[in-house]
């Protein structure tokens, strides 16, 4: 069992007790709350040079494109999914994986979403903390879709609101700043 660890907001209600492999980013080295059993450095200027870090020198990625018959790779999450993947890992969990705050989350969590779908398609075992695996309404089917949305909007702000009250400063307006948004979604989509 692998559990891919990002920093997003449901990386808080993480137990690091979890009898799994934990998987992270390089650049939060030293970040997390846990032990990390293997760090994932995408990016030139992000390696730590650990012993327990994959880089783009050591990735798979031509043995990993000519295995999936895909090259489709937006993110370093994509790449950590495809690699449990191709390794053979049965089950995947992912936590602070929420990819819903910043612009380029845009085209990664389509990635993302790709990656987990080829691992359920192969019978894999794949859960997130956040909706990445559900979809927001099931077309034709799901009237009650807007209702879903909005509490699962109302169930940011209230994440954000208990972010902004353990920061400050800059980083406490940038949650508030967040919360902020989700409300005017809201607002949205009421009228």
């Amino acid at each position: 069992m692998i559990d891919i660890l990002g920093t997003g907001l449901t990386l808080d209600s993480y137990d690091w007790s979890r009898p799994s492999f934990k998987w992270g980013l390089s650049q939060y080295l030293g970040a997390y709350k846990g032990e990390i059993n293997l760090y994932f450095a995408m990016h030139e200027d992000q390696s730590k040079g650990i012993d327990n870090e994959i880089g783009l020198e050591s990735y798979p990625l031509k043995e990993i494109q000519e295995w999936s018959g895909s090259s489709y790779f937006t993110s370093s999450t994509a790449y950590m999914i495809a690699y449990a993947i191709y390794t053979g890992e049965k089950e995947i969990h992912l936590f602070g994986i929420d990819m819903e705050n910043k612009e380029e989350y845009k085209e990664q969590r389509s990635c993302v979403a790709y990656w987990i779908g080829f691992g359920l398609s192969r019978g894999i075992k794949v859960t997130t903390a956040t909706g990445l695996t559900e979809p927001p309404y099931i077309y034709g089917y799901d009237t009650k879709r807007l209702d879903k949305m909005t509490e699962a909007l109302e169930n940011r702000i209230s994440a954000c609101n208990v972010k902004a009250k353990e920061t400050t400063d800059k980083e406490q307006q940038q949650w508030l700043g967040a919360g902020f948004a989700y409300s005017k979604v809201i607002e949205q989509i009421r009228s």
